[in-house]
Order: C-alpha cells, then sequence, then structure tokens
C-alpha cells in the first residue's frame, strides 16, 4: 500500500476524518434533550466532538502502519505506540495540515452546535457537627491493638500484620463478647 503524503499546508487531508456528522449525533437531535442519569457526562445524544489533529493523524497512519508491519494487527495498543512515535518525529510542517484540519473541523463544530456544556456533579455537604459512627469491629481494634503490640512489639511498624492479628481475634469472639462492643 502507498503511503499518503501530508495535504500541503492551508489544505485539509482528504478523508473521512473531515466530516462533523456521526451515527450517534443527526443534527435533527438539537435541542439537545435533558440529560438523564449522566453526571459528569455530556448525553448520548449530544454531537461527537471533532478530533484532534493525532487523532487525524492517527486515522492516516493506521492502515499504513498494520500494512507495513502484519503482526500488529488487531493490537491497537502497540498500534497507538508505533504512531505515537512517529507522531513527535514530525516537524511543525508536517504537523501542520492535521492541526489545521482539527481547528477548521472545531470552529465549524463550535459554529454549528454552540458550546457543549457538561454539568458536574454536586455533592452533598458534610455536616462538620454530625457524630462519627464507629463499627464495634473499630472500636475493639482500637481498645486491643495496644495489647497486641505490647504482646508483640516487633509488629509495632507492621500494621498489616496488626490488622491480620486483630481481625483473627475478633473472629474467635462469641457473638455476645461482639455486642458488647456496640457504642
Amino acid at each position: 500500500m502507498e503511503r499518503k503524503a501530508p495535504a500541503p499546508a492551508g489544505e485539509a487531508p482528504p478523508g473521512p476524518h473531515n466530516r462533523l456528522q456521526s451515527p450517534r449525533s443527526p443534527a435533527s437531535s438539537l435541542p439537545f434533550p435533558p440529560r438523564l442519569g449522566r453526571p459528569g457526562r455530556p448525553p448520548r445524544s449530544a454531537p461527537k466532538r471533532p478530533a484532534s489533529a493525532y487523532f487525524l493523524f492517527q486515522a492516516d497512519m493506521r492502515a499504513s502502519i498494520v500494512a507495513s508491519d502484519p503482526s500488529l494487527q488487531g493490537k491497537v495498543a502497540e498500534q497507538a505506540k508505533v504512531i505515537g512515535a512517529k507522531w513527535k518525529a514530525l516537524s511543525d510542517a508536517q504537523r501542520a495540515p492535521y492541526e489545521l484540519t482539527a481547528k477548521q473541523n472545531k470552529e465549524e463544530f463550535e459554529a454549528k452546535f454552540g458550546k457543549v456544556t457538561v454539568a458536574k456533579k454536586s455533592k452533598a455537604p458534610k455536616d462538620p457537627n454530625a457524630p462519627k459512627v464507629k463499627s464495634s469491629y473499630m472500636i475493639f481494634c482500637a481498645q486491643e491493638r495496644g495489647a497486641i503490640i505490647a504482646k508483640h512489639p516487633e509488629l509495632k511498624s507492621q500494621v498489616t500484620e496488626v490488622a491480620k492479628l486483630l481481625g483473627a481475634k475478633w473472629r474467635e469472639l462469641s457473638q455476645g463478647e461482639k455486642d458488647s462492643y456496640k457504642e
């Protein structure tokens, strides 16, 4: 397969990446319906954003990379490494057509759809005066940790080992003994 030369500066490279429409973003879906159940992300009906310069380059290079090395067929991560290395090696002049196309696609997108905003997740404010509830196990651990460290001083800095011993000791307790550690 013959490698395509990048389009001259000032011209968009040919290819499917120069379109704004996609199967998930029909133009008739505007105005956007309200978002339900997906806070922090655009709605599924929102138009697909235009590709960056790197993704345009990647779309052009993928077929030639696989043609030059068939062992990369279906190995997306390895393809991305090769394409990323080629992208880093490109000069500013060689990147210019892709950056121009990306800029034009972005301007067309913003002119056609405006700015698509994403609502941030809102967290319920925490009450600083709310009582901190400890479980029976946490109360047990707070009381027994000192005794275990006194019995095994070599475990003083080994938190996980102390936790294992506390867990084993907790499992040996009867339900009545466990209930005595409730607040």
